[in-house]
This record gives structure tokens, sequence and C-alpha cells, in this order.
């Protein structure tokens, strides 16, 4: 997604969120429902997940490409209530992130955290469709989400904590698919983990030089001047591990080519990007149209199994 679609998306997106009265925004944007480049983002492995399982020709599930839809915006909104829960002494100090509800003061705490409580009820019911298996896996993204805001004090690489708590969702969608879990969605959580790492990485490059000034880590203050490098060999690997998922289930010739598709798109985005420019980073971090590539490729791949 370049800057005009995003411009595009967030138009929509914020005249949605102005239909609603003033004291309800605060609780829409805290889940980034005026901006929602990540919610949208969390929603693509899933459905790769969902339509890669599957070894036999078929058509879209569109029920359940519909019920992940809804839980990309409310699972992965809880998560960010719960991260700017932990993250307020730090959103206070950087510019992008001071207009965010808990730092202006348009929602209390406990106010944030009633709608984390609301928002993780809602994504456990449409869950509980589905084995039970899903529900450990949310277990485990919970506390993995819960590790992320922490981690940015502690190690350079909060990007892949991330990764790995987004990427659950690749797991849960695989069951709620076929309805077990097997050895094929190995190499799809891994390249989920990528997709996330590469994208937030760029991300994080907005805040760098705030972030050497209050004590918070990321891949990029590790990586310094190689970061372009480490993006362009994560972004192989991403590619490699998705060859690898289409080998695995059954894939033909349409998922080959929209892969290549993808990896032009990935380094249109990489030779475009400056990572020292806080406006081009934020141009270029979303992977959805990489996303929604993939998308394409598994569908079209399936329909000529």
């Amino acid at each position: 997604m370049g800057k005009s679609e995003r411009v595009i998306s967030m138009g929509y997106a914020e005249k949605f969120v102005d239909m609603f009265p003033v004291k309800v925004k605060p609780y829409l944007k805290i889940m980034r429902l005026h901006d929602p480049t990540l919610n949208v983002m969390v929603f693509w492995p899933t459905a790769w997940s969902i339509e890669l399982s599957r070894t036999t020709r078929h058509w879209p599930d569109g029920y359940l490409l519909l019920v992940f839809v809804m839980e990309s915006f409310i699972l992965h909104g809880a998560g960010l209530i719960l991260n700017d829960m932990f993250d307020r002494s730090i959103d206070v100090k950087v510019k992008r992130t001071q207009s965010r509800p808990l730092v202006t003061g348009e929602l209390t705490y406990k106010q944030a955290a009633c709608l984390l409580v609301f928002s993780l009820s809602v994504g456990i019911a449409l869950l509980l469709q589905f084995k039970r298996q899903c529900l450990w896996l949310l277990v485990a993204c919970s506390i993995c989400s819960s590790v992320y805001p922490i981690s940015k004090k502690f190690i350079y690489f909060p990007e892949i904590v991330l990764g790995v708590s987004c990427s659950f969702s690749v797991l849960i969608g695989w069951i709620a698919s076929i309805g077990e879990l097997d050895w094929r969605a190995s190499p799809l959580y891994i390249s989920g983990v990528l997709y996330w790492t590469v994208s937030y990485t760029i991300y994080n490059c907005q805040d760098k030089r705030t972030d050497i000034k209050i004590g918070v880590k990321s891949a990029t203050l590790k990586f310094g001047n190689q970061t372009g490098t480490w993006l362009w060999g994560f972004s192989c690997m991403f590619l490699t591990t998705l060859a690898i998922s289409g080998y695995m289930c059954q894939q033909t010739w349409p998922y080959y080519l929209f892969l290549l598709i993808s990896g032009a798109v990935i380094a249109h985005k990489l030779s475009s990007v400056d990572l020292d420019d806080p406006a081009s980073c934020y141009e270029h971090y979303s992977f959805s149209v990489v996303g929604l590539t993939v998308l394409w490729g598994i569908m079209a791949g399936n329909l000529i199994k």
C-alpha cells in the first residue's frame, strides 16, 4: 500500500470514525480504526493459511475469511490497546504518538482496560465455533503480545517478537480451516514472522532518533547502516518460505507467478524507501499489497488444482 492508497484508505476510515459520537471516537482510535493499516496486515497471513491448508481444488472460503477479517480488527485491536497501556510513558515523548487517546487523556486506563476485556471476549466468542486448540493458541498469542511492549526496553529485536505474536493467527486460521494443525503450517508461520519483521523494521525507522534518546531498542538501531541489507535478506527468506509452503501444499503455477510479482513489489519498496526519512518509512512500511498479491496467487492456484 503506497502513499496514495493509504491516504484513500485512511480517508474512508477517518470518515467512518467521524460518524460516531465524540465520546465513542477515542475507543475506536485506540484500536486504530481511523488508520487500519496494521489491522489489515494481520488478516493477510491468516487468509493465506485458510486457503493454503486445503490441498484439493476449491473456491475461496468466504465465511472463514469474513470471520477472520473481524478477528483481525478485534483481536489485533486488543493488542494495540495493551501496547498503548504499556507504552504511555514512551508515547508521550514521541511526537508521532502524542495524539493517542491514553496520552491525550481522552481515555483513562480503566476505560482502556474495559475495552480490552470486551474485545478479547468478542474475539474468544468468535473462536468458540472452532477446535479448542484455537483458544490455546490465542492464549499464547496474548502472552507474546504482553511481552512485545516490554521487549522494546530490553532487546534489539522487538519486531521479531511482534511477528511471533501476530503470526499465531496463521496457526489459528489453519485449524479453523481443516480442523487440525500439521507440519505443513510451519514454513507459513515463519513467513508470517518475516512478513512482520520486514514491515515493522521499516516502520520503526521513523522513530530511531527519538528511540536512542529515550532508551527504546529496535532492529534498526542494532543494524545501523546495514539495515537495508538485512531487509533484503529477510525479504528473500520470506519469499523462500512462501515457496516452500506452496510446494508442501501442492500449489500450482499461478501461485509461483504471483510470488514473483510479490517479490517485485517488495523490491520496489526496498529500493524506494529512505530509511533516514520518517515520511518515506511511513509511506513504504505497509505490506498489504504484498499480502493481497500472495492471497490472489493462492486462490488462483487452488482453482486449477
